[in-house]
């Protein structure tokens, strides 16, 4: 995956100073989830999607019960030793980032705030959130605020193995 944020490349095609996040196993975790709901017996629908803002929008649309969200989880001080090129407004919300896919491939940053609005905009019924991403406690907060009645996520300043995840 390439995360495009600066013009100026190295010989790897990645931007200069930034190092391309550890790929994430999402089959074998995908493949963990289907075996858990072959086995509860129960009438579940599964689906699996790329991670990407409107994917995201399209699927809390649908009023599901359960989202499972796998990506990596980004820290504004992190992203800013990264020169990453993103807004600062709001510090305290704003410091907190889910790295989604945009329709390119490449990655994109989704603020606490971008989630809030596509959660809190529409009117859902969902039980369960898991954010399987690391230090993504901030985000967990913020789909609390948006009547999520649980989220499980990842405390933080702190990481999750992706072996940890499955």
């Amino acid at each position: 995956m390439c995360i495009d944020f600066d013009q100026s490349k190295s010989k790897d095609g990645f931007s200069k100073g930034y190092q391309a996040p550890p790929i994430l196993n999402f089959k074998a975790e995908a493949d963990e989830i289907k075996k858990a709901i072959k086995k509860s017996g129960l009438q579940i629908v599964y689906q699996s999607k790329v991670a990407t803002k409107i994917n995201f929008e399209q699927t809390i649309r649908k009023n599901p019960k359960v989202i499972h969200i796998s990506c990596h989880g980004i820290r504004l001080e992190i992203a800013k030793q990264q020169q990453m090129a993103i807004s600062t407004e709001d510090v305290h919300i704003e410091g907190h980032y889910l790295l989604f896919e945009n329709f390119q491939g490449a990655g994109e940053l989704v603020s606490a705030t971008q989630l809030k609005q596509l959660l809190g905009s529409s009117q859902h019924d969902i039980d369960l959130i898991v954010v399987a991403a690391c230090d993504s406690e901030t985000i967990g907060r913020i789909f609390q605020r948006c009547s999520v009645r649980h989220v499980v996520c990842v405390e933080q300043k702190r990481f999750v193995l992706d072996e940890a995840a499955i």
